[in-house]
């Protein structure tokens, strides 16, 4: 069994206290992250302000988007640069 912790009311007025939570049978995953920190140049990054703000989407989400992109497309990247240079 598993406890969530709740808020309840009481004559002191309001307490947490755990109540018991039956197994449902699935599990709600969730995504892990990581906090890092980078440099970037300051037009840039106006720039892309200017453009999360227009498309209503946090910095963390363009970012998330266009490392995803370029990791998709990386590689069609190589070949078209290969083909170039036969």
């Amino acid at each position: 069994m598993r406890y969530d912790s709740v808020c309840k009311r009481n004559d002191v007025g309001i307490v947490p206290y755990f109540e018991e939570v039956p197994n449902v049978g699935f599990k709600i995953e969730r995504a892990e992250f990581v906090n890092k920190t980078f440099r970037f140049n300051i037009k840039l990054i106006r720039e892309v302000e200017t453009l999360c703000h227009q498309k209503g989407i946090s910095m963390n989400r363009f970012v998330d988007i266009a490392l995803r992109y370029v990791l998709e497309h990386l590689d069609d990247e190589d070949e078209r640069e290969q083909e170039a240079n036969n």
